[in-house]
């Protein structure tokens, strides 16, 4: 359960810039329930929030096995089950709709939105998957390991890292949007 404001001001607003700044072509639901909803099947916040209110028109897919209704997950408008083979579509969503619980109209707009991605991702221009390779190279090796602990979060406290005493500390990046300031730039290096 979450307060519209935080909902807004926290948790949204990352996704919100992705699709009208970014322009993003999907977006994966959640594992977690909003409000006592799973988020794919949460119709305010896929269909209203992200369709209607950010003219989001990509496609929406679940996370890994988090499709739990068959019916509900349509008409908020998820419109592709992770992974294959699926366990709430398939004969489930041929039975919802012949039983007359489910429109086949908006089975169809779910079949539109994956060829639409289909198409922006140029699968039907070339639709042959490149062979796997892996280029097993010194030099990318190197990279990861690189990334790997440039980019590495303290996950526990040990040898008292934290908090950072002024003495002994070095200097700390905060980048990204949190970090805005009122003079406007994007990125801030603070020196503790």
């Amino acid at each position: 359960d979450i307060p519209e404001r935080a909902l807004r001001e926290l948790y949204l607003l990352p996704f919100e810039r992705a699709v009208k700044e970014a322009g993003v072509w999907a977006v994966m639901t959640a594992y977690n329930r909003i409000d006592g909803t799973f988020a794919a099947d949460h119709r305010r916040l896929v269909n209203d929030v992200l369709r209607e209110e950010w003219g989001f028109d990509g496609l929406v897919m679940t996370d890994w096995f988090a499709s739990h209704d068959t019916v509900q997950g349509v008409l908020a408008g998820t419109d592709l089950e992770m992974p294959g083979p699926t366990r709430e579509r398939g004969q489930k969503l041929v039975d919802a709709v012949n039983d007359g619980r489910l429109p086949a109209q908006a089975v169809r707009d779910c079949a539109r939105r994956v060829l639409l991605l289909m198409q922006r991702v140029g699968s039907f221009a070339d639709p042959l998957i490149p062979a796997e390779r892996a280029d097993d190279v010194p030099a990318h090796r190197q990279l990861i390991r690189t990334l790997g602990t440039e980019g590495a979060v303290l996950l526990k406290n040990e040898g008292q890292a934290l908090p950072l005493v002024a003495a002994t500390a070095r200097r700390v990046a905060v980048i990204g949007q949190a970090a805005v300031v009122r003079e406007g730039r994007e990125a801030v290096v603070v020196a503790v």
